[in-house]
């Protein structure tokens, strides 16, 4: 399918190749209606195929056909029903049982900006907590009147729609919204402990890049120069991202907001956090 006639957009870093996987009307042997196969494997010469249709799409990457949710209506992302393998797996070949989740890019200043060639920033955002939110035409009471949803369904969009971080402001860092006062307890009789803490940038979904809290409770890139070669692979560095438990009676540890975040508590000797050439 040619990317003009589908009217998919142009998303950094998202392949589009236009593929369609062709199915087959096979012919498995007179007897396959009893649940017997005598003809396999199946010869695809002279086979009809299935008719395969695609819906086009709008400004943003998400079908215009069918029932378009508040989801869709309102988006937040671009939503796909396909995907493409990625490098070392069959590269751009189908990923048949999978589709994509491709979150609208979030600058540092807040500023969500939509897909298509005049991107409307943080308006866009608005227009789509207010349209799940019951403010506007397309909303779920609109779809509720044309038979497709339940008045239950309309009040969970409602509901999920405030409870979102959509144009909620949230910061890295220290600043108030972006901070979980953390406490940190040693019971175990080991001293010293420490504590590293890693994840993504949640301001910025489309950045893959890896990141470090800081002693201060900044969030920042993991760099290969934040550590020394590693002696066995040079390939990676081994940095030092370990944070000391706060003594006895500390404040609690100023705890930023991290994407896919996890902690490690290590006891007695220091944890080595492998960073490679890339950041990664």
């Amino acid at each position: 399918m040619p990317q003009a006639a589908l009217e998919w957009p142009s998303i950094p870093g998202v392949t589009y190749n236009g593929l369609i996987t062709t199915r087959y009307f096979l012919d498995l042997g007179p007897m396959f209606g009893d649940g017997i196969i005598s003809n396999f494997p199946p010869s695809l010469a002279g086979r009809p195929t299935y008719p395969i249709f695609v819906s086009k799409v709008d400004q943003d990457g998400n079908e215009v056909a069918g029932i378009r949710l508040p989801q869709v209506a309102a988006p937040v992302a671009t939503t796909t029903g396909w995907a493409l393998r990625r490098a070392g797996f069959g590269e751009n070949d189908g990923c048949e049982s999978d589709g994509q989740h491709i979150p609208f890019k979030t600058t540092q200043g807040g500023a969500n900006r939509r897909r298509g060639s005049a991107p409307l920033a943080r308006g866009a955002l608005q227009e789509s907590r207010r349209i799940r939110e019951g403010r506007d035409e397309g909303r779920p009471e609109t779809s509720r009147s044309r038979g497709s949803f339940l008045p239950a369904d309309v009040q969970v969009f409602i509901d999920e729609a405030k409870a979102s971080n959509v144009l909620k402001p949230i910061s890295v860092g220290g600043a108030p919204g972006g901070v979980l006062p953390t406490s940190f307890v040693n019971n175990s009789g080991v001293s010293p402990a420490y504590f590293t803490v890693i994840g993504q940038n949640p301001l910025d979904l489309t950045d893959s890049r890896w990141h470090r809290v800081t002693a201060t409770g900044q969030l920042v890139p993991m760099m290969s120069t934040d550590g020394t070669k590693d002696p066995i692979n040079p390939s990676v560095t081994d940095a030092d991202y370990n944070i000391p438990f706060p003594a006895a009676g500390a404040p609690p540890f100023p705890l930023p907001l991290v994407r896919a975040g996890r902690i490690y508590v290590s006891l007695g000797d220091k944890l080595i956090t492998q960073v490679t050439i890339d950041g990664q």
